[in-house]
């Protein structure tokens, strides 16, 4: 199964749709902003979920620091999906983008869209 990277700064949702990915056999790998999602990175996930409005570091500055610092370059090709409100102008770092509230099987079947198996 996946290596999923949770980035997700409201306790409930973070810890019910881990939940819901771990049901699925999925290995999950949580966050509460940015800051924690880039130091999330060293789990190697396979894809990952990020919200857009979270403290310390938002998502759009998250996805911009995967997708274009040198820093972090061996991660830039890992497709991120939004699961937030993300302006249309702050999209471009996605791979897919799905606003809250979302559905279980959209995120079943991105994972299954961008995981090889």
């Amino acid at each position: 199964m996946a290596k999923v990277l949770l980035i997700e700064d409201e306790a409930i949702f973070l810890i019910d749709l881990s939940d819901q990915l771990k049901k699925k056999g999925h290995q999950v790998f949580t966050a509460q902003n940015g800051i924690e999602g880039l130091e999330a990175l060293s789990n190697n996930p396979e894809i990952i979920f990020c919200d857009y409005r979270m403290p310390r570091m938002n998502g759009y500055a998250f996805c911009k620091a995967v997708k274009t610092d040198p820093q972090y370059k061996s991660y830039s090709n890992i497709p991120i999906v939004s699961i937030g409100s993300f302006p249309r102008d702050e999209r471009e770092y996605l791979a897919k983008f799905m606003e809250k509230p979302i559905l279980y099987r959209e995120v079943f079947q991105a994972v299954e869209d961008f995981v090889k198996k």
